[in-house]
């Protein structure tokens, strides 16, 4: 068979609609197996991109969802909760 012809160690099959990346890759962008990529067509090639977690939401489509009785808390005791909380260890608070 021609070396043109024989399969490259870095080019990969595309059964089932699926595509495996070098490890390489994978481990420096911090895609692990599974992870969801969206396929762009770009006029240079393919481009992909880590799909999003949730959908795209306006502040209106989401404001008010959750239920509330009683009349709105203040921003003291809003900020004395999440200090409550955080005293109590039930918020994990991750650095940049």
């Amino acid at each position: 068979m021609p070396s043109w012809l024989r399969p490259r160690a870095d080019h990969h099959r595309l059964d089932k609609g699926q595509v495996t990346l070098p490890k390489s890759i994978r481990e420096r962008r911090h895609w692990a197996a599974g992870t969801r990529l969206l396929v762009e067509n770009t006029a240079e090639g393919v481009l992909l991109k880590v799909a999003p977690i949730f959908a795209p939401t306006r502040p209106e489509d989401v404001f008010g969802s959750l239920p509330h009785s009683g009349p709105p808390k203040s921003l003291a005791e809003i900020d004395a909760g999440g200090q409550a909380a955080n005293r109590l260890g039930t918020v994990k608070v991750r650095a940049p």
